[in-house]
């Protein structure tokens, strides 16, 4: 079979529950796909009948929301920090193992289910995903959103990496970081591609940022500063919540929102931010709105999207904030500097330097000029570099070259090797 005139099915399998970046980007994908005539299912754990409507649009869903599990994903993100050698780290391991053979089982039977030609990982964590395709002989593809977990001692890192490149036909990097870190070598150069990120700037543009500012209650009078990344410790949120404080008793016309998951099991630094942001929310210059399922939504409201991470890796509202022509704050990581050019489209600070942060924020309220400067050179580089429509339909093409070359068989896995 192939992908020009036999079976175009393709099963995509979804991490986590929640509306994430990773599944802005999976309903683009699913779209496309479908729109290129691929019959389209995917596997996902989300149950929230909003968040599922949206992936049903283009997409048969098939539920794992009776396993009660968070994730598909084992514990493989860069952001997980325990080390095996903790207790915590020891009971997540644990429960890694259990996981991958209740998920690996799913993903087997889903494949059958739905005879896909092809299996689609929409993040690496979810190694089940082309493993379960492995066994069954056919072609696996992988999305890697952010850097491989280090490890106290890489060993994972290398693991997974070297699983990633024998079970994968392609292997899809959202930037050269994320590429690079994979050290290929001989035949494995060729599955890696670099495919930037997607977004609709005619969408985003569409949008009223009065009607948006009522659809989240927020104040028709103040400039609005928004952070996209919830509460949790990698997107740097107390970094944002104290220039807020510093910002919000100079200035009684800004009105600051984060917007997220609250990553509550980190205790120490839940509870501190929890403590600004009270006092914050008491004088009416904070909104903490959780999850939403519309980010966009929330981008066309505000004036100034930050983004504050101290750990590298991309920043999907970045790219959100350009196609809307709005100014951006990030903190100075690796993959910060390769994306934005400091004062041309964007402005950076050093991570964890909160001072300067409130200096940058300030110096865009007084300076609107300046704002517009870099949300006009900001949509510019989102037209170049993260059309949507395009960069979908360069990984579709990508897949249409996996499926024929798996249909010759006699590969002891589905990297062909």
């Amino acid at each position: 079979m192939n992908a020009a005139g036999g079976n175009r099915r393709i099963l995509f399998v979804d991490a986590d529950t929640g509306r994430t970046g990773s599944t802005v980007s999976l309903e683009y994908l699913l779209h496309g796909f479908r729109s290129s005539g691929y019959e389209v299912f995917v596997l996902t754990p989300k149950s929230d009948p909003a968040v599922v409507s949206l992936l049903a649009k283009d997409a048969v869903v098939i539920g794992a929301g009776g396993w009660k599990m968070n994730s598909l994903g084992l514990s493989l993100h860069f952001s997980n920090t325990l080390s095996w050698f903790s207790w915590r780290g020891i009971v997540v391991m644990a429960k890694d193992i259990v996981k991958m053979f209740v998920v690996l089982r799913i993903v087997l039977r889903t494949i059958r289910e739905t005879g896909a030609a092809l299996v689609y990982a929409n993040e690496y964590v979810l190694l089940q995903a082309y493993v379960a395709a492995s066994l069954l002989r056919i072609p696996a593809v992988v999305h890697v959103r952010s850097p491989l977990l280090r490890g106290t001692f890489g060993l994972r890192r290398a693991i997974v990496s070297r699983v990633i490149l024998l079970c994968n036909r392609a292997v899809i990097a959202i930037t050269r970081l994320e590429a690079e870190q994979f050290r290929p070598g001989g035949r494995d150069r060729g599955k890696i591609s670099v495919i930037g990120e997607f977004v609709r700037v005619a969408e985003a543009e569409r949008l009223s940022p009065a009607g948006c500012r009522e659809e989240f209650g927020l104040p028709p009078g103040k400039k609005v500063v928004a952070m996209l990344g919830g509460i949790q410790r990698v997107k740097g949120t107390i970094d944002f919540l104290h220039a807020a404080d510093r910002v919000a008793r100079q200035y009684r016309d800004v009105h600051f929102v984060i917007a997220g998951m609250a990553a509550r099991g980190e205790t120490g630094y839940y509870d501190a931010c929890m403590k600004i942001a009270e006092g914050l929310k008491a004088e009416g210059s904070l909104t903490i709105m959780g999850e939403i399922t519309d980010p966009l939504h929330l981008i066309a409201a505000s004036d100034i999207i930050v983004s504050p991470s101290p750990e590298s890796h991309f920043s999907r509202p970045v790219i959100e904030a350009w196609a809307a022509s709005k100014p951006v704050i990030a903190a100075r990581t690796e993959h910060m500097r390769e994306l934005i050019a400091d004062g041309v489209n964007g402005l950076l600070v050093d991570p964890g330097d909160d001072a300067a942060l409130a200096g940058c924020i300030r110096r865009l309220l007084e300076s609107p000029e300046t704002g517009g400067n870099l949300g006009r050179e900001g949509k510019r580089k989102a037209e170049d570099e993260f059309d949507g429509e395009r960069n979908v339909q360069t990984i579709v093409g990508i897949c249409d070259g996996v499926i024929p070359r798996e249909a010759s068989g006699s590969s002891q896995c589905a990297g062909g090797r």
